[in-house]
């Protein structure tokens, strides 16, 4: 982008009656366990000349030896006092103010307290869904601790998973699609992370027979067999059946398949002698009921209450069924077995659970086995010991009593924290966020570790950004003052331009700069004869900002600065504000160039801009999207995006110097004019994009002479260093 310039204790406390219409005079206990008067020993059973003054007052909770007895809220005295033993509350709202909550004024240190082991007091207790004010800051269940996790079975598309809301004082699943049954239709219907697969078998609609000749008489044998159902491609197939072997049956065999067994005998249907004689199918079973069809002995059923539960067809265990199995001691659906396989009930009513508690501890880890006509139910270690009731809870990572609330005996599990909690904002780009975990059974610390430059994204490369990014407690620090990573400071975009001078390769720009903003602050950082190196004084009343500066491409270069502000900011990078002969000997590239053009050659850099050459001069249109020629700032080295990109817009000192190959200074012609010293006169180089003839930015026109105080928008400047500012 380019940048256009444009307490419940109020009662009775003054109930203190004084002692009215009484003379007040020493008195001393003494060992006859008496007051004396006028003057007893404490010590000794006679008067003596020490005795103490007190004076007797309402006895009270009040820190006072109200009835001069040498005891301070001694019990009868605190007995006298109408607020103590009353009954009393933590707090007025939600279950602070319950009945069962209450308890009883004392006295503690001369206030009264109100103590018991059910006195809850607000925020004792965290909010949970249950339909109570836990908190007591009378809402009820307002942001319970319990609610936002996730719920459903399965995240695997078709499937999502829900959140747990707090409705109606219950845990309910918001927003979950559940597995649903799987079909041969080229859909994972459940969910299991199989297409057209349910547990590796299967879908329920291809599997099965299929192709099913018609059943032939009972006993009678047919060749044809059927074939099973396959999902083949999302679509169901039929697969492996046989067919007839001829039109007609054989003797005995249903051979064409058609279900009837042609010019047969027909056999007698008689009970006692069902397919031949003498085949009396009721033989030896007393409490059996048969039938003959076809020639074949079938089994219809057993007598009332008699069942054939060892071999089929032989009715011999008698019982009255109750219905399905249940742990009872019982045989209740007379299958001979009790208490066999018996449903266990929801494991909140047999086992002390809370219906809230979800974690796997309190449910899928927990078993309940019949034994002895009686559920027992079995915990992992830790939780529920001796009985979920009794079980204290502990920072463990278990509900450890499993009332649904996991490690509530410390308030902050759970929730967020940094690194640098001890001292916030220290670790800079190394701060890491995390949870606070479990620190032994009733603390906690917090997990998050200080990332380091081998974890860092961008390594420890310090960047001119106003960010710690080498994480050591410094901001933006330049060669002069590395800081405890010595290998690691702003290194600035610079050119040799000669022997022990180095120049801004851009234009400076504020570290909080972008590519379509100049961001904020300023430069100044000394004043009141305070500034060194024989700097001048910021202005009076300005704000000692010291924004550095930066040399990075595709910002929007600095301007409305002033020669005294930019003179404060480049000292304060090791640096000063560069001379017009610096200026002129960089805008030049060892070629006596006139222009900043690449490459350095007399042709390029001693001729005027063209079609392939140019910088951000008057004559440059700014935006062609509009009508006529519009100016303005460019960022710095702006060479690309959706406007036309400046061409050969830097002074070439590749392979100079020992400067790498490319290496140039950019835009020292055209954007913003450039603020230089020369010997103490302010001169303006370069021109800017306000500049309409080119004459006027080049290398050796140094016409604007101006003073120290001048701020203009198209006026920004470079810095020059006489070491090299990288090493």
């Amino acid at each position: 982008m380019r940048l256009s310039i444009s307490s419940l204790w109020g009662i009775g406390l003054g109930l203190l009656v004084a002692l009215g219409g009484c003379n007040v005079h020493s008195y001393d206990f003494g060992s006859n366990g008496h007051w004396e008067f006028p003057d007893a020993d404490i010590i000794d059973a006679g008067p003596t000349s020490d005795a103490s003054g007190c004076e007797v007052t309402a006895s009270a909770c009040d820190n006072i030896d109200n009835d001069c007895d040498d005891q301070v809220d001694e019990p009868d005295e605190v007995a006298e006092d109408p607020r103590i033993g009353q009954e009393c509350f933590g707090g007025l709202e939600g279950v602070c103010g319950a009945v069962e909550h209450a308890g009883v004024t004392t006295c503690a240190d001369g206030t009264p307290v109100c103590e018991g082991p059910d006195v809850i007091f607000p925020n004792q207790l965290p909010e949970l869904c249950n339909g109570l004010d836990d908190d007591c800051n009378g809402d009820i269940d307002d942001n319970p601790h319990d609610a936002g996790d996730p719920c459903g079975s399965s995240n695997i598309y078709p499937c999502t998973m829900g959140v747990t809301q707090c409705q109606d004082a219950s845990l309910v699943c918001v927003g979950a699609i559940e597995p649903a049954v799987e079909y041969c239709n080229g859909i994972d219907d459940d969910c299991d992370g199989d297409i057209d697969l349910a547990g590796g078998l299967p879908p329920v609609d291809a599997s099965g027979l299929c192709d099913v000749p018609p059943p032939p008489p009972v006993g009678v044998p047919q060749p044809c067999q059927p074939g099973n159902l396959a999902c083949v491609g999302g679509t169901i197939q039929c697969q492996g059946a046989v067919g007839p072997t001829q039109s007609y049956d054989e003797c005995g065999e249903d051979t064409n398949c058609d279900g009837i067994l042609d010019n047969q005998p027909d056999l007698s249907s008689d009970v006692s002698n069902c397919g031949s004689c003498g085949n009396d199918c009721t033989s030896g079973q007393p409490h059996s009921i048969w039938t003959c069809n076809s020639g074949t002995c079938s089994f219809v059923s057993c007598e009332v209450n008699w069942h054939d539960n060892t071999t089929p067809g032989i009715c011999d265990y008698y019982c009255v069924s109750t219905g399905a199995e249940i742990c009872n001691g019982v045989d209740d659906d007379c299958d001979g077995q009790v208490d066999n396989n018996p449903t266990p009930p929801p494991l909140s009513n047999i086992c002390g659970i809370s219906p809230t508690a979800t974690r796997p501890e309190c449910t899928t880890q927990v078993s309940a086995v019949c034994t002895g006509g009686t559920w027992q139910c079995s915990f992992p270690a830790g939780v529920c010991d001796p009985d979920c009731a009794s079980a204290v809870e502990i920072c463990d990572g278990l509900d450890n009593d499993c009332d649904g609330m996991l490690n509530e005996n410390v308030y902050n599990y759970g929730r967020p924290c940094a690194s640098d909690e001890a001292d916030p904002g220290s670790q800079g780009a190394c701060r890491t966020t995390g949870t606070y975990v479990c620190n032994g059974p009733d603390a906690t610390i917090c997990d998050a570790v200080p990332a380091s430059c081998s974890s860092l994204p961008g390594g420890c490369t310090e960047r001119c950004d106003g960010v710690d990014n080498d994480c050591d407690g410094l901001v933006d620090e330049d060669f002069t003052d590395k800081g405890s990573n010595a290998a690691f400071f702003i290194k600035p975009e610079v050119v040799q331009v000669a022997s022990g001078t180095w120049i801004f390769a851009y234009e400076a720009s504020r570290p909080n700069a972008a590519s379509d903003t100049a961001g904020s602050g300023n430069g100044y950082f000394c004043t009141g004869g305070t500034c060194p190196g024989g700097l001048a004084d910021a202005p009076t009343g300005v704000p000692l900002d010291g924004t550095i500066a930066c040399s990075v491409a595709d910002r929007i270069p600095w301007f409305n600065v002033t020669p005294i502000e930019a003179e404060q900011i480049c000292y304060s990078l090791g640096g000063y504000l560069c001379t017009m002969a610096d200026w002129q000997t960089a805008c030049q590239a060892g070629s006596s160039c006139d222009w900043g053009y690449n490459p350095n050659t007399p042709a390029a850099c001693q001729s005027q801009s063209t079609a392939s050459k140019y910088c951000n001069l008057g004559p440059f249109d700014y935006d062609q999207a509009a009508a006529g020629d519009q100016d303005g700032l460019l960022p710095t080295a702006s060479v690309c995006g959706s406007q036309p990109c400046l061409q050969s817009c830097w002074a070439d000192w590749g392979g100079l110097l020992g400067n790498p190959a490319g290496a140039g200074i950019y835009d020292i012609t055209g954007n913003l004019r450039e603020i230089v010293n020369d010997a103490g006169t302010y001169v303006l180089m370069g021109g800017s994009f306000q500049t309409q003839s080119e004459e006027g930015a080049s290398c050796g026109y140094d016409f604007y002479a101006v003073t120290d105080t001048l701020q203009a928008f198209d006026t920004g400047f470079r810095c020059c260093f006489s070491s090299d500012p990288t090493q």
